[in-house]
């Protein structure tokens, strides 16, 4: 095997908002959040032509119970075939798991941030890998957020049936990757970010 090519390269990337970033009230934290995590995000990934028309919809959501007295809430995009992430050539697939606090008090329901975790595969070259996950990296923390490169194989697993795929997939089990923050990151599993 040629030196620099691994058949299947993984890689998570953790993300937390640093503590006191979200000062404003909470609609104004939810806009904020939003722009960051749909516009802001979507425009750093560049889509691979047969993704486009399931961008904007999640394979998978649902309810974790509750933080800080508000929904726990994890919405998932998963196997977003992509070609590249903002200026490197990065033929792949990403998939987010976005844990996101629920305040239903409101009407429209606010999204607030509270985890984020990206996960990148690859069977190409790992510079380009490398390189694709420190561009993520980047964008976090240039929105204040903190974040962790998890390289380990993560072997706690679930199966789940999204629509868009003709069968069950095995995905990360949330409960684990928010292990994974606490213990990298800090994250705190009771107390809100905001």
């Amino acid at each position: 095997m040629s030196e620099g090519i691994d058949l299947n390269v993984r890689t998570h990337l953790f993300a937390v908002p640093k503590e006191g970033i979200y000062q404003d009230s909470r609609e104004e934290i939810a806009e904020a959040y939003r722009q960051m995590s749909e516009q802001d995000f979507d425009a750093l990934l560049e889509f691979h032509p047969s993704y486009l028309e399931h961008q904007n919809t999640p394979d998978h959501a649902r309810k974790l119970g509750k933080k800080g007295g508000l929904d726990l809430a994890l919405t998932m995009f998963i196997g977003q075939r992509i070609t590249g992430v903002r200026e490197t050539n990065f033929p792949g697939l990403s998939g987010s798991y976005l844990f996101r606090i629920l305040d239903t008090s409101n009407d429209p329901i606010l999204h607030l941030p509270d985890l984020e975790v990206v996960s990148l595969m690859t069977y190409k070259l790992r510079p380009k890998h490398e390189a694709a996950i420190e561009e993520i990296a980047q964008f976090y923390e240039q929105h204040g957020w903190r974040t962790h490169t998890h390289r380990a194989l993560i072997r706690e697993r679930e199966m789940i049936t999204p629509k868009r795929f003709s069968g069950p997939i095995e995905i990360v089990q949330p409960a684990e990757l928010q292990r994974i923050a606490q213990q990298h990151l800090d994250y705190d599993p009771e107390r809100l970010a905001f």
